[in-house]
Formats: C-alpha cells, sequence, structure tokens
C-alpha cells in the first residue's frame, strides 16, 4: 500500500470514528506514521484527503453496479435476470446488504456520510444517492422483471421497493459496528425476505 493509499485509509478510519472537523493533519500523520508535512506531499490540505476519499468510494460502489449487472444501457434490465427466482433474488439482497460489512473501507465510508450528511450538503446527496435513491432504483427495475414474468402480481412496484428495502436499511443500522456479521443479521434478513414474498404472493413455481 503506498503512503498515498495509507493517509486515505487513516483519514477514512479517523473521519468515519469521530467526524470530520474534528480531526486534524497531523492526527492524521500520526496515525500513518509519517510527519503532518509529508502529507502535503500528496494532498493539498485536509480537504483534499476527504474528496480523495469519496473518489475512491464511488469507484468502488460502481464497480459494485457494473459487477452485478442489472441495468443495461438504455436503463432497461439485463437480460441475465430473465429467469430470476425467488433464490436468485435473496442472493442479490443478501449481496446489497453485506457488502456494507464486509467491505471495510465502504463501511466507515457510510458511517462517514451519516455523520457528515447534514454538515457537508454534498455528503448528504451523496448519501442518499448510494443507500436510497440507487438501492430503490435497483429493486424497482428487479421487482418489475419479476412481475413481467408473472413471479410476483401486479402493482406499485415503487411501493413495493420502499417496504421491501426500509426493514433492511433498518438493519444495516442495527447491526453496524459489529466485528463480524453474525447469523442473526443474516437469519433477519431472510426472515423480512420470506415476509415480503408471502406478502406479495410471490409463486415459487
Amino acid at each position: 500500500m503506498s503512503t498515498w493509499e495509507k493517509i486515505l485509509c487513516e483519514a477514512l478510519s479517523l473521519f468515519s470514528a469521530y467526524g470530520y472537523e474534528a480531526v486534524t493533519i497531523r492526527q492524521i500523520a500520526s496515525a500513518v506514521g509519517i510527519r503532518e508535512s509529508s502529507v502535503y506531499n500528496h494532498f493539498k490540505n485536509k480537504r483534499d484527503i476527504l474528496d480523495s476519499i469519496v473518489e475512491q468510494a464511488s469507484a468502488r460502489y460502481e464497480q459494485i453496479m457494473q459487477r452485478l449487472q442489472i441495468s443495461q444501457l438504455d436503463g432497461s434490465v439485463s437480460s441475465l435476470y430473465d429467469n430470476i427466482d425467488a433464490n436468485d433474488f435473496l442472493e442479490l439482497c443478501l449481496y446489497i446488504f453485506t457488502i456494507g460489512f464486509k467491505d471495510d473501507y465502504l463501511a466507515k465510508f457510510r458511517r462517514l456520510l451519516t455523520i457528515e450528511q447534514y454538515a457537508h450538503r454534498e455528503l448528504g446527496i451523496l448519501f442518499k444517492k448510494i443507500y436510497i435513491d440507487d438501492v430503490l432504483d435497483t429493486l424497482v427495475k428487479v421487482l418489475q422483471k419479476l412481475i413481467n414474468n408473472g413471479k410476483f402480481p401486479p402493482g406499485d412496484v415503487k411501493s413495493m421497493a420502499v417496504q421491501f428495502y426500509a426493514p433492511i436499511f433498518l438493519l444495516l443500522y442495527k447491526y453496524d459496528g459489529e466485528a463480524l456479521l453474525g447469523d442473526g443479521a443474516i437469519q433477519d434478513l431472510k426472515m423480512h425476505f420470506r415476509h415480503c414474498m408471502d406478502l406479495y404472493g410471490f409463486r415459487y413455481e
């Protein structure tokens, strides 16, 4: 790991624990094990560090969405989801849920955005985009595919997505900070998933 990367990682750890304003360049340098002046060989100032953290995290999220291959260039759902079933949908939900825990960088970034979303408007907008709008958009597309394939009965797909995701968002914060994502979190998610499948009359055949 380069010094540039170490500075980003240590700064993110500090920002996510204490908030951006409370952390100094000196504290970041101490955590990395370099002189305070050395930080300026890599970044103009503390804000430059924050902007670089945001850029790196956004790139990671973009890679995740590309890996899921849900949306095509025209905004339609990829043909990979033509034959999606209950197990596939559950795996998708588990992936979205657990990525925020398994990727330490992204877990800390989410905490940073949670802390700073009100002090920095642009971070609040980013928080809403990543953890609300993008996830709901993904769920809307997948649920619409399930409806089109006759797996779900017709309905207000946007309301379905909100009702499905809201408890998952709650669970994300309920289990936040745990060193390991235990069976309890996974079981809670699976229970919620089955409840929604039954509530909306998912056809398992």
